[in-house]
């Protein structure tokens, strides 16, 4: 998933997306649930998770999970470019 997809999914610009991956801004509460709906899992699960060596194989499955509906969504645009 681009910054630019996931930007335009909660309505913000890429550069937001950008300053919040590099943590040089806050998200707002109105986005943190707009991410936990996109990626349909919790906000806590996004914002109050702690990563630790214990959870590694969570992280690594919360990749898998994000790869997946990367291909999801790209597969979804196929489908409505055929359809057109």
């Amino acid at each position: 998933m681009t910054q630019a997809q996931l930007a335009a999914a909660v309505g913000v610009d890429k550069t937001t997306v950008s300053k919040w991956e590099t943590l040089d801004r806050e998200v707002a509460d109105e986005h943190k649930k707009l991410l936990g709906a996109y990626f349909g899992i919790p906000v806590s699960a996004i914002f109050e998770f702690e990563w630790t060596p214990h959870n590694e194989a969570l992280r690594k499955m919360a990749g898998v999970l994000i790869a997946i509906r990367q291909e999801v969504d790209e597969l979804r645009e196929v489908v409505r470019a055929r359809a057109s």
